[in-house]
């Protein structure tokens, strides 16, 4: 069986000689640059399995040999990993919005590497794989395995059309793809932008992705990597606020009722939601505003005193193993 082949792509030394030797210990041929422009080369001359750069090289950086490499028919759909000591998120957006398939921040573990380039390599296999029979799933499985961003961007990069079925617990979300771009989402209430931000916190899950389910409208028109680039920054917000707040199975009830009628239209949403039965996450779910606007609310509210945290209700864990039985159970 031959080897994938990887092109490093760092002009630190140490680093190239460190990734190489490990990359090839987990079954990889390595190729290697020292900058951007030896980079380009290997990549046209060569067609490797997959580039992994630096952003900061000689002569070419990383976010222009991304670019090139995307303008070339020759090397277009090359997997492309941005390897790199800068972790801000307007640096990571910039290499999506590039066509960058992944991106991992310095210092990093070996092993988080392989993982990744293992992780794309097999993403980018399954849209290059035999067509299946007609009426079959182009793509299915969990979200442990793989995540959403990865799906988005896998089926934006490839320029899919078709409908991508999430389920998370009870919840089913869809999202519609017209040559890789997201042209609707709905989740119950919650209809364009504001489903696929919801649909972005979920973790776990079960997806399914079919190339002959359209979309009847087109009700989205921002791009899939603005889209992506939002959701990321509300998702990064959302999960601060929910490290501060009691546990989302947590039931909240009113206790201070006076003045709660002189509060923002907005709070006013979220006080006629709390009953005293709902937790935090129900109450979310149930919010007829932004999803992260509602969590600040609660946190506001629970800060003054205008709602308490009663009990935890445990609900029983779902495996993964399960979510395909639900899955089949929710399509009939």
């Amino acid at each position: 069986m031959k080897l994938q082949r990887i092109l490093i792509a760092d002009d630190d030394t140490k680093l190239v000689a460190l990734l190489t030797s490990s990359l090839q210990k987990s079954g990889y041929a390595t190729l290697e640059a020292l900058d951007g422009e030896a980079a380009l080369e290997r990549a046209k001359n060569e067609k490797p399995d997959l580039i992994l750069a630096d952003i900061t090289m000689p002569k070419i950086d990383g976010f222009k040999l991304c670019k090139l490499i995307r303008e070339n028919p020759d090397t277009a759909d090359i997997p492309f990993i941005f390897l790199t000591a800068k972790g801000e998120l307007t640096d990571r957006v910039a290499g999506l919005n590039l066509g960058a398939d992944d991106y991992i921040s310095k210092p990093f573990h070996i092993s988080e590497v392989t993982a990744r380039i293992k992780s794309v390599l097999q993403r980018t296999t399954l849209f290059v794989s035999p067509v299946e029979e007609e009426g079959e799933s182009d793509l299915k499985g969990n979200l442990e395995q793989m995540s959403l961003a990865d799906i988005m961007q896998t089926l934006g990069m490839n320029k899919k059309t078709g409908g991508l079925k999430i389920i998370h617990q009870s919840r089913v979300g869809k999202i519609f793809f017209d040559a890789g771009n997201i042209v609707q989402a709905s989740l119950g209430k919650y209809k364009s932008e504001e489903a696929v931000y919801r649909i972005l916190t979920w973790d776990a899950g079960y997806f399914e992705f079919d190339s002959t389910d359209r979309a009847d409208h087109i009700v989205i028109t921002t791009s899939t990597n603005s889209l992506l680039m939002e959701g990321f920054r509300q998702k990064d917000e959302y999960v601060k606020y929910q490290q501060t707040l009691p546990a989302f199975d947590t039931i909240v009830k009113l206790t201070e009722i006076e003045h709660t009628d002189e509060m923002k239209s907005a709070a006013q949403k979220i006080i006629v939601l709390i009953d005293g039965q709902r937790t935090i996450q129900e109450i979310i779910n149930l919010s007829p505003i932004n999803y992260l606007l509602t969590v600040k609310l609660l946190y506001t509210l629970l800060k003054k005193g205008v709602i308490a945290a009663l009990e935890t209700r445990t609900e029983p864990e779902m495996q993964a193993e399960d979510y395909g039985q639900l899955a089949q159970e929710l399509y009939e």
